[in-house]
């Protein structure tokens, strides 16, 4: 259901405003599957977080989880924490016990720290 998965991400990133984000995000799994429409949509978060259009580490976390970047995952994991007040209840570091698209990630000990620091058993 990669295609699908893909058409959602594309229709979010038209919502956020950002329709050419979401042609190089199409362009991006026409060309290299979804590797390639992952490795635009981490692109477009991250154009979307320095234009000011919108805050979305927890999801930047999972792309590049998603690359096998876990340094830029991490990144962006340190950013959700340091900025609480604009991660949403939704899609903040509570779920960073049971998502599961942040698996890879658990055994690297920068994660046991993120959650006692988060406050979250380990």
């Amino acid at each position: 259901m990669d295609k699908e998965a893909i058409q959602e991400l594309e229709m979010a990133v038209t919502l956020f405003g950002s329709k050419e984000g979401a042609g190089r995000i199409h362009q991006g799994f026409a060309i290299s599957g979804y590797e390639g429409a992952i490795r635009a949509l981490a692109r477009e978060i991250e154009n979307l977080d320095s234009t000011k259009q919108a805050f979305l580490p927890m999801l930047a976390a999972e792309a590049y989880t998603l690359l096998g970047n876990k340094d830029r995952a991490f990144y962006w994991l340190e950013q959700a924490y340091q900025h609480p007040e604009l991660v949403s209840l939704d899609d903040g570091l509570m779920d960073l016990k049971s998502d599961p698209m942040l698996d890879p990630l658990r055994s690297d000990p920068r994660y046991k720290d993120l959650l006692l620091r988060v406050g979250l058993p380990q």
